[in-house]
């Protein structure tokens, strides 16, 4: 069975560590985008299971 995908959105590198460790560690298979924008344009080519966004992204 493969992983189940989750997207990262998030532009503080501390807390997008940390999350993807746990995420990890959990057996999902993480991506990390830093901003919005790169994060809808790489769904238009494939969408993951889950995405986890930052709201307070400028």
């Amino acid at each position: 069975m493969q992983q189940p995908r989750i997207w990262l959105v998030e532009d503080e590198q501390s807390i997008a560590d940390t999350l993807v460790y746990m995420l990890q560690q959990e057996g999902f298979q993480v991506t990390v985008f830093d901003r919005g924008l790169p994060a809808l344009e790489a769904a238009a080519y494939q969408a993951p299971d889950v995405a986890i966004l930052d709201v307070g992204l400028p």
